[in-house]
């Protein structure tokens, strides 16, 4: 019944004048159609629609499957679903035909060359192995880690970077190549887990659940907002994505040579090997799974919802996959977007080539760069105030909505923008480089002490600050100006509390919080990390389209899903890893190791998201 009713009132809120309508309903004295309006708004609306139900003078429809002479009657709620699920599948028929149909057949050609070059780099690695276990064993040479041996032979060596077992042991290493950038790993691995925390709530389809009604009690519980507010997690990536793109490109440079007469030809050499991760890394990588995954995922299950879930992110893949490859899909509309979440990687190339150009003044003019990354943060600020004063968006991305619409356009209009979301970045750049000048440096007991009870406040403060916005029973000014000031700065604070955490850290003042954020099973959750995002959202998908039955939802149920959906996330990008990141990444080291040899400019082996320090490599003939 609650089903069919809230179904009745979305139909009513999509009608002409619904709104007001649904309004004067809302304000009626107490009583169950008050009761449904305000849970409709609380938890349905602005969401895809829980049932799709026929005009008041319609029967149901019927849905029945005959069988030698015999038919099968659903319930009107599946009926209901189902009908609903042949008009969206009805309404997308076609948009994925123009990027699928050319896709598929070049899908599995590169899927197979992959596979087939990792079999036989496999194979090539193994027997290389075994001659230099001889080898060492008869000259008692004291054996080295077996990804550490090169080899002589070119192609010998290409080949081996395809192995999968040679990359799977360079994943799971737990040497640093950076001490001072150790705690960096699990700042990243735990902000990844808490985006995969917050997609999990944000991406369920809570309105089939079995207890809608109960659910709205648990908005009103404090440690939700950790999931809830998954978006700062996003703020601290950014910024110690910047600490680590700083601090690389600083001690690359002056590793080759003075830092004061830098030329722009050695510094761009020194700046590309010092960031070469995102381009032989992630981009391949990117590219790759915004093709197989287009491809492929629409196929890979079934379930009464498939239809729906399946094309959720990939509806507008055919119009507008372009924008993904040119990474500006962050400038168009979420609704328009390919793989909508995929934002985040423009907006990482964005702020990598701002870095670059960027860390050109760094290095010739330190103090002006200072400054004027300062003026870039707040003018960032600034125009988030702009824009959200302007459009009336609210604090934040809040779960009960500020107004009807604000969330999404909140998402729109300053989330997904480098030009509103940058400060954290830019905050991360200038902390980056004190690093790289000052790897080392004593601070007075008590002045560590303070600014860690003061970052900690702010990271819980902020964090949990929404929940008097997200409870039942909140009364919020339209229009407060209040609001675009909080919105302006809150990010601007999260991130300063995380970089200094970053920094007192890296400078040996972290104490347990440093043992913790160095722990090395942190490592090689960190170089899966953008697997780990580009997959976390379709794995969510795939578990929503196969359920068959209503979810009556438990705090036990929850924590079930939770945990499942990280560790699903985790050993699903294993494989993809191994498949279309590592071997490009092993591709690029060999490329540049000439370059190193001749001593033009030291570069990372890979980017775990920290610089790797150059090892000295055996090699074997």
């Amino acid at each position: 019944m609650l089903h069919r009713a809230l179904g009745h009132i979305d139909r009513l809120h999509r009608a002409p004048d619904g709104k007001a309508m649904l309004s004067r309903l809302r304000n009626q004295p107490p009583s169950h159609t008050r009761a449904i309006c305000k849970l409709y708004e609380e938890v349905v609306m602005e969401r895809p629609r829980p049932v799709s139900t026929p005009p008041p003078h319609k029967p149901p429809p019927e849905a029945r499957t005959s069988f030698y002479g015999t038919s099968k009657h659903h319930s009107p709620a599946v009926a209901l679903q189902q009908a609903a699920a042949c008009k969206i599948e009805e309404a997308l028929q076609g948009k994925l035909l123009t990027f699928t149909d050319g896709s598929v057949l070049l899908d599995g050609i590169i899927v197979g060359i992959l596979f087939v070059l990792v079999f036989l780099g496999t194979l090539v690695d193994a027997m290389f192995l075994m001659l230099v276990n001889r080898e060492f064993a008869a000259k008692e040479i004291v054996k080295a880690h077996s990804y550490e041996i090169n080899a002589e032979n070119h192609y010998v060596q290409v080949l081996r970077a395809f192995s999968a077992y040679r990359n799977f042991r360079m994943l799971m290493n737990g040497r640093r190549g950076s001490k001072t950038l150790a705690p960096v790993a699990g700042i990243t691995s735990m902000s990844f887990i808490w985006v995969i925390i917050g997609s999990t709530l944000l991406l369920r389809p809570f309105n089939l659940s079995g207890n809608l009604k109960s659910l709205r009690e648990v908005l009103n519980d404090p440690p939700i907002q950790f999931a809830i507010n998954n978006s700062l997690a996003i703020d601290a990536i950014a910024t110690v994505i910047a600490i680590s793109i700083s601090y690389s490109i600083v001690r690359a440079v002056r590793r080759c040579g003075s830092q004061e007469d830098c030329s722009a030809t050695r510094y761009f050499r020194c700046a590309l090997a010092a960031t070469k991760y995102f381009f032989v890394g992630l981009l391949p990588l990117y590219m790759l799974l915004l093709l197989v995954i287009n491809a492929k995922f629409p196929t890979l299950g079934s379930g009464p919802t498939w239809s729906i879930e399946s094309k959720k992110y990939l509806a507008q893949c055919d119009r507008s996959w372009q924008w993904n490859v040119l990474f500006i899909n962050n400038f168009f509309p979420t609704k328009d977007q390919c793989m909508p979440h995929t934002w985040f990687l423009a907006f990482v190339f964005q702020a990598l080539i701002f870095s670059i150009a960027m860390g050109f003044l760094l290095i010739r003019l330190p103090k002006f760069a200072m400054a004027a990354l300062g003026v870039c943060t707040f003018a960032c600020s600034v125009t988030t105030f702009a824009i959200n004063n302007a459009n009336d968006l609210g604090p934040t991305a809040l779960l009960r909505e500020y107004r009807p619409g604000s969330r999404q356009a909140y998402h729109d209009s300053i989330e997904i923008n480098f030009y509103t979301r940058g400060g954290p970045f830019c905050i991360g750049l200038i902390v980056g480089y004190l690093l790289a000048i000052k790897p080392k440096l004593g601070l007075n007991k008590w002045a560590a002490f303070a600014g860690w009870i003061l970052s900690l406040v702010t990271v819980v403060a902020i964090t949990n600050i929404p929940w008097f916005w997200n409870k039942e029973g909140r009364h919020m000014r339209p229009g407060g100006t209040e609001y675009a000031i909080y919105d302006a700065f809150h990010r601007l604070l999260f991130s300063v509390a995380v970089a200094y955490i970053a920094l007192v850290s890296a400078w040996g003042s972290g104490g347990v919080i440093r043992v913790f954020l160095t722990w090395p099973g942190w490592l090689p959750i960190s170089r899966l990390c953008f697997v780990i995002y580009i997959l976390h959202p379709f794995l969510i998908f795939y578990f929503n389209g196969t359920t068959r039955g209503v979810i009556f939802y438990t705090v036990k149920l929850a924590m079930e899903e939770l945990l499942w959906n990280v560790m699903a996330c985790i050993i699903v990008s294993i494989p993809v890893h191994l498949l279309f990141e590592a071997p490009f990444v092993r591709l690029g080291e060999q490329c540049s190791q000439k370059e190193d040899e001749d001593s033009v400019c030291d570069s990372m082996d890979s980017m775990d998201i920290a610089l790797q320090e150059k090892n000295a490599a055996s090699k074997y003939s």
